[in-house]
């Protein structure tokens, strides 16, 4: 069975399973500033992918066995991005979406963060590559 918990105020959900104990042990599996977790929608669940934000880098992974084990999976087109949101569609649950948003510097303070559009990135491989499929238009301004 996998758990997510929310870490505090700035930080994301940890991503733990339970052994075979019923739940009356933990263990920890993956740990970070989480943006998005998504399952695939094949019925089964044992299918999970996740962004994660460090240092204005988004990573992406992925679990083909329930969040036992995670793999980081490499988009070079994505460096600078601040945001990404998960989608998966239930038409072809190969088909994973990422919508990308970068940050454009420092802001006064009180003022919002900006973020400008990245694009589209579309993985037809259940998440293992991605290319990207629009930039137009700017849908986060």
């Amino acid at each position: 069975m996998l758990s997510y918990r929310q870490s505090g105020a700035s930080g994301g959900p940890f991503a733990n399973m339970d052994g075979t104990d019923f739940g009356n042990t933990w263990i920890l599996r993956i740990i970070g500033d989480f943006t998005d977790i998504e399952v695939k929608p094949d019925g089964v669940g044992a299918d999970i992918y996740a962004t994660r934000f460090r240092s204005l880098t988004n990573y992406f992974y992925t679990s083909s066995n329930y969040g036992a084990n995670w793999t980081k999976i490499s988009i070079p087109a994505i460096t600078g991005i601040v945001r990404c949101a998960i989608a998966v569609t239930p038409n072809n649950s190969n088909v994973v979406y990422l919508l990308a948003g970068r940050d454009v510097g420092a802001q006064p303070p009180g003022t919002p963060m900006p973020t400008t559009y990245k694009g589209v990135f579309k993985s037809t491989t259940s998440g293992q590559s991605f290319i990207q499929v629009c930039t137009t238009p700017n849908i986060l301004n």
